[in-house]
């Protein structure tokens, strides 16, 4: 049963102790999608055959964190170490080129996950960090604007970003973007968040937060539209994040957290003579993390 908590009047903020060690679980999947269209003309008439072709990639480790040092702000040096356990890939079809192209392209950002590291970074005490590179999206080639690449910077930290409002449960928030977003243009998004009380007997919140972004994109911004030999003639943008994360109300650390994020590029064709409609194509990159806390 829930525990009953009180509402605070103050921010959350994380409390570290010299020395202390966490120990959690990670395992993370990227998926690469591609969508369309293929025209197929059968007697007189023409139609389109929709395609999907994918690759996914699963990696699990062990990550542990220590505090190396508090520091007079109340921030920590951090030291993380990743252990790695298990590693999968798989594409659909199977026998696609294409899709086998995907799939490589994967494990080259799946074969830094595969091997140990340790990290060293600062973390404030309402979870930013400091000193952390963008090496773990490194591969993913992502165009400007780059929105999946610093969310993974974070998504993959036994931590949380934590709002500088009141804890308050069930109260909203929002936040609209802040200046432009190029090469993006006619921007609209928003930033949600919410605290909610935890399950459990244990002292804690979740955190519920989601990010949505979208945008009209420049001709030369159009991954794919070589690959389909005609220049697309509308092309928009959109970037969604939904986390969940579980955090001790005794000290503000992680307990677990569900987080996922995809970015979509879609873009349709002039109309091709003897279809019904434009050819419509769409390229997606996701990922989803979940991280527990292990004993």
């Amino acid at each position: 049963m829930a525990a009953a908590l009180p509402a605070q009047e103050k921010p959350l903020l994380r409390t570290f102790a010299q020395g202390a060690a966490e120990s959690y679980r990670v395992e993370v999947t990227v998926r690469s999608e591609l969508r369309g269209v293929r025209p197929e003309t059968i007697g007189a008439k023409t139609y389109v055959r929709p395609f999907t072709q994918a690759a996914e990639a699963t990696m699990t480790w062990n990550a542990a964190r220590r505090i190396v040092a508090v520091l007079a702000d109340g921030s920590a040096e951090i030291e993380e170490t990743r252990e790695p356990v298990s590693a999968a890939y798989r594409c659909e079809p199977e026998e696609d080129p294409a899709a086998r192209k995907l799939q490589e392209a994967l494990r080259v950002v799946g074969a830094k996950w595969e091997q140990p590291l340790v990290l060293r970074y600062r973390e404030a005490r309402d979870g930013h960090l400091q000193g952390l590179q963008a090496q773990e999206a490194a591969g993913f080639g992502e165009e400007q604007p780059r929105l999946l690449t610093p969310w993974l910077r974070h998504a993959l930290r036994p931590s949380v970003l934590l709002p500088a409002a009141p804890l308050r449960f069930g109260e909203r928030w929002q936040r609209r973007p802040q200046g432009p977003v190029p090469p993006w243009s006619a921007v609209q998004g928003a930033e949600t968040g919410e605290w909610a009380a935890a399950p459990g007997d244990a002292p804690a919140a979740t955190l519920h937060v989601t990010q949505e972004l979208t945008g009209e994109i420049p001709p030369a911004g159009t991954p794919g539209a070589a690959a389909v030999q005609h220049e697309p003639a509308a092309r928009r943008g959109s970037f969604f994040a939904d986390a969940l994360s579980t955090v001790s109300l005794l000290d503000g650390s992680l307990l677990s957290a569900v987080r996922s994020a995809a970015r979509e590029t879609s873009w349709t064709l002039a109309p091709v003579e003897g279809l019904p409609e434009p050819p419509r194509f769409a390229a997606k990159l996701s990922v989803s993390v979940t991280i527990r806390r292990r004993p």
